[in-house]
């Protein structure tokens, strides 16, 4: 099964809800269009772009935060052996990552063990699983495709030294993280942050990665 793509952020809200629906009970869902809670946001809301509430209490299907997306992508433990790596599963050769402005030169076969980027992927995305996952056992986490968090985009939030950050209150661009198969590799480095101003508008490269509370 290849990752879903050409998805807009609002898609990937909506689906966390229905297979939430489906999966668990209604009640259960994080999303909502209201402040109160008390109506789950659907397809229709998406549709006319309504900004969703997240109940944080719920234990429905949802988007990572930006930061537990890259908490997972480093491997879960900040003092571990693989926290610094350049990728998900894997360091950059020679532990470097080279990246001119002008002429990117990123080519790495580390990546390419842990990753599908433009140097592998012939220009398509490819099945899940068919790369060597990261030390927690997860997947295409770099490179694959760009993936939807909840999060908005927030310039200062790794500039503070907070456990855990929630990221902005309010915003106009969403996160992405991961790098896709469009991309070089230094695109795909687990500290890589992307942002789009049209969560809206799906794209060739973008998908999302859903997870639930325990």
């Amino acid at each position: 099964m290849r990752p879903v793509e050409t998805v807009s952020w609002f898609d990937a809200i909506v689906f966390c809800n229905e297979l939430t629906v489906k999966t668990m009970i209604t009640a259960d869902c994080a999303y909502y269009s209201d402040a109160q809670f008390t109506k789950i946001y659907t397809m229709k809301d998406a549709g006319n772009f309504v900004a969703p509430f997240y109940d944080n209490i719920k234990k429905g299907y949802r988007l990572p935060t930006e930061a537990e997306w890259e908490f997972v992508a480093r491997g879960g433990d900040a003092h571990g052996p693989v926290w610094n790596f350049a990728f998900s599963g894997t360091q950059a050769d020679e532990n470097q990552l080279e990246c001119d402005s002008l002429y990117p030169s990123s080519i790495d076969a580390n990546l390419g063990e842990h990753g599908w980027y433009r140097e592998n992927s012939m220009g398509v995305t490819h099945e899940v699983g068919t790369k060597l996952p990261n030390s927690l056992g997860l997947y295409d986490m770099s490179g694959g495709v760009w993936e939807w968090l909840y999060d908005w985009y927030d310039n200062a939030v790794y500039t503070e030294n907070v456990l855990n950050p929630q990221g902005a209150q309010k915003g106009t661009d969403r996160v992405l993280r991961g790098g896709s198969w469009y991309d070089e590799a230094y695109a795909c480095c687990v500290t890589r942050r992307f942002h789009n101003a049209h969560p809206y508008i799906p794209h060739f490269y973008f998908g999302f990665r859903y997870c639930r509370s325990i």
